[in-house]
Order: C-alpha cells, then sequence, then structure tokens
C-alpha cells in the first residue's frame, strides 16, 4: 500500500523551490540595494539639509555680530549722548538750586533790613515818646507857669 513516491516530481518540485528561494534571495538583494540607495539618497539629503541649517545658523550668527559691531557704537554714542543730556539737566538743576540760594540770601538780607527798620523805628517811636513827654512836660510846665502869671 505503499505508494511508490515519484522522485522526479518531488525533483523538479525540489529545483523549483530553489528557483524560487534564488529569485527571492535576488529580490532581496535588490532591495537591500534599493533600500540602501534610498537611505544613502536619505542621509545625503538629511545632511545637506544639516550643513543648510548649520550655515544658516552660521549666517544668523555673522549676521547678528555684524549688527552688533554697527550697533555697539551707535548705542555707546546714544549713551554719550544721554550722559551729557543728564549732565546739562543736572547742571541746569545746580544753576537753579544756586538762584534759590541767592534769592533766600536775599529773603534773608530783606528779612535783616525789616529788623533793622523794625528797630529804627522802635527807637524812632522810643524818641518820639521822650519828644512827647518833654513836650507834655514843657507844656505842664507852661501852662503852669502862664496860669501862674495869670494870677499875679
Amino acid at each position: 500500500m505503499a505508494e511508490e513516491i515519484d522522485l522526479r516530481f518531488l525533483g523538479e518540485q525540489i529545483k523549483r523551490l530553489q528557483g524560487d528561494v534564488r529569485q527571492v534571495k535576488s529580490d532581496m538583494a535588490q532591495m537591500r540595494t534599493d533600500v540602501d540607495g534610498k537611505l544613502s539618497r536619505a542621509d545625503a539629503k538629511l545632511e545637506a539639509f544639516r550643513e543648510t541649517v548649520d550655515d544658516r545658523f552660521e549666517q544668523q550668527i555673522e549676521l547678528i555680530k555684524s549688527n552688533f559691531r554697527v550697533l555697539s557704537p551707535a548705542i555707546a554714542t546714544l549713551r554719550e549722548s544721554v550722559d551729557a543730556r543728564f549732565e546739562s539737566v543736572d547742571a541746569r538743576f545746580d544753576s537753579v538750586d544756586e538762584r534759590f540760594k541767592s534769592i533766600d540770601a536775599r529773603f534773608d538780607s530783606v528779612d535783616e533790613r525789616f529788623k533793622s527798620i523794625d528797630a529804627r523805628f522802635d527807637s524812632v517811636d522810643g524818641r518820639l515818646e521822650q519828644q512827647l513827654e518833654l513836650i507834655k512836660s514843657g507844656f505842664k510846665t507852661l501852662s503852669q507857669e502862664i496860669a501862674t502869671l495869670k494870677k499875679n
């Protein structure tokens, strides 16, 4: 009952299978080559992109450095100008302060003059009172003498 296996059929099947395996190996090698090529192209593109980005960053850095070199003196000039303006304003305030001090001194001088005038008025008042008292006294004496003369 054992059927006899046809070895020729099996041999042909093995040959076909070996051909299919070779074809699969060949297709796999081709796919590897294609994938490796695509990966190489992708790597090349990525490297080119990286270099472009690096170059752009370098350009930006150089642009920033260049702008800083241009702006730095302008900023320094502006700073000097602002400093000079502040110094000018400070000098003006100092001048105003000196004027106020001068005005204060003048007011102090006027106050002293008023005090001196007040003292003079006080002195004149005192003298006038003395003169008035003297006149009153002289008038009284004179009145008494007139009254005495009238009686005599």
